[in-house]
């Protein structure tokens, strides 16, 4: 069975589990600056399958990626399957709505030319693999495509990143997230008020919050709303951070509040860096975390039982240890680059069966 890729974000995530099926695998990648990058896809894509008359072609994005991957399978009569990380019918009506109620011409026009790519794209596509149970009724929901023409293929994530792992002198709690988007952020303010008293508790503790986006100045007046001055203090709101890595070795516990996530990496990135997670039950977190074993969920409008949840954790480093060793032999073995190419190949497989 072989494949070509299409991708235009995350490269790797792509590539390199189709590398690891077979080195003939050819994955076609674009870093996008302009329109012109996507004619040069499509071109590099129509000649790539002359060439080497793939079995299969295969996208990890919607927009303009998956619509050239399912295009080109229309013209040569090849089946498609769109590798899909997330709920992109939700997420690119939201962004619609806020570019027009901000104003932003440009935003509004490429949102709707998404949402128009995409209705052509789930028109025609063979299959998809979703990267969570969760995805998967939203394809199912959003698309004609059946349940039979959906599988799971989770994220990779690469190995490398944990080897400079140093806590020994750090208390510090971590949230990694993408600020562009509003249900991400409106959970963290949301579990403002547990975090805020369990650090009024630790005053030796500190709360990193990385991350860039629209709604990062939302969140920052959340902070200052719900916090006292020492509190906030402890409160560090960095922005984007270009090696997050060290972040993450050098941090104790990963809070990830989120009402808008499909599967996400950063819990992934968490756990290979050894630190256990505290989140709430929805979405793809639901299949990333076991209770008691990687981590905790906590119903974080309850804030007495968050706080204290997160309190006891932070008062066992023992307990923080196991957990976080249990996190990284989790996503080594589920999520490493060989283990996604195989269960591309096999979904495939099922799929097209």
């Amino acid at each position: 069975m072989s494949f070509i890729g299409f991708t235009d974000a995350r490269q790797w995530k792509l590539e390199e589990p189709l590398n690891s099926i077979s080195d003939t695998n050819e994955t076609i990648k674009i870093e996008p600056r302009s329109i012109t990058d996507y004619f040069s896809m499509f071109l590099s894509g129509f000649k790539s399958i002359r060439k080497d008359n793939p079995d299969i072609l295969i996208t990890n994005n919607d927009g303009l990626a998956g619509f050239i991957c399912v295009f080109l399978g229309l013209v040569f009569r090849k089946p498609t399957i769109i590798h899909l990380g997330g709920n992109c019918w939700l997420g690119h009506r939201k962004k619609l709505k806020h570019s027009f109620h901000n104003v932003h011409i440009m935003d509004f026009f490429k949102h709707s030319l998404f949402i128009l790519l995409n209705h052509f794209t789930f028109r025609y596509v063979s299959g998809c693999f979703a990267v969570s149970e969760t995805i998967k009724e939203c394809v199912i929901e959003n698309t004609t495509l059946t349940e039979s023409s959906v599988g799971i293929v989770h994220t990779p994530i690469k190995r490398d990143h944990h080897q400079c792992i140093n806590k020994s002198d750090s208390k510090r709690l971590l949230t990694v997230t993408n600020m562009d988007f509003k249900g991400k952020i409106k959970a963290i303010i949301h579990s403002l008020p547990a975090i805020s008293r369990t650090l009024e508790e630790h005053p030796d503790w500190e709360y990193y919050i990385v991350g860039s986006g629209v709604f990062s100045a939302e969140l920052e007046a959340a902070i200052e709303e719900a916090c006292s001055e020492e509190v906030r203090d402890q409160i560090k709101v960095t922005g984007y951070v270009e090696d997050v890595e060290k972040l993450y070795s050098t941090s104790n516990i990963f809070i990830y509040p989120s009402f808008e996530d499909g599967y996400p990496s950063v819990v992934l990135e968490a756990q290979l860096f050894e630190l256990p997670v505290i989140c709430n039950r929805d979405q793809g977190m639901k299949e990333q975390i076991t209770e008691g074993y990687n981590g905790y969920f906590v119903n974080i409008n309850s804030h007495e039982a968050f706080s204290r949840k997160l309190g006891d954790l932070m008062a066992e480093p023992s307990m923080q240890e196991q957990l976080g060793k249990n996190g990284r032999r989790r996503v080594s073995e589920e999520n490493s680059i060989n283990r996604i190419g195989d269960d591309i190949k096999q979904t495939s497989a099922n799929i097209l069966s």
